[in-house]
């Protein structure tokens, strides 16, 4: 149903026909948008699923808490300046060192040595042969 059409041809097509091709655009990206929106989600339960239980909280604090912190960061940079700038800085800062100390102690080596096996294991599965 996809046509090519000249510049003479799109400049003479009528209203309906206009309208159904807008429809058609803003489906086609919703559902495009929709898709890419449940593969992050696969993503992220794959990530929940195999890390050992006592990484959890630290995932939890990189994937949300340090993203909003650093676009925080950067919006306080851009908007503001003098000392609500250097007031905002450090309540950002302390916002997100905060949950750090809250967390239970956390035994890095098992978060590096799982990270790397999850690097490894996906590296495998994107370079492996493909099974049909």
């Amino acid at each position: 149903m996809i046509e090519e059409l000249s510049k003479r041809e799109i400049a003479n097509i009528d209203d309906k026909k206009l309208k159904r091709i807008e429809r058609y655009n803003e489906s086609y990206e919703k559902r495009e948008s929709a898709e890419a929106r449940k593969e992050f989600c696969k993503q992220l339960r794959f990530i929940f699923e195999k890390a050992p239980p006592e990484t959890i909280p630290f995932l939890v604090y990189c994937i949300y808490v340090a993203a909003f912190g650093i676009f925080g960061i950067i919006y306080v940079l851009i908007n503001y300046q003098d000392t609500l700038l250097y007031i905002s800085l450090g309540v950002i800062i302390f916002a997100m060192i905060l949950p750090l100390i809250s967390l239970p102690r956390l035994k890095m080596g098992v978060l590096f040595s799982w990270m790397k096996s999850y690097q490894k294991a996906k590296k495998e599965n994107n370079l492996g042969p493909r099974k049909n």
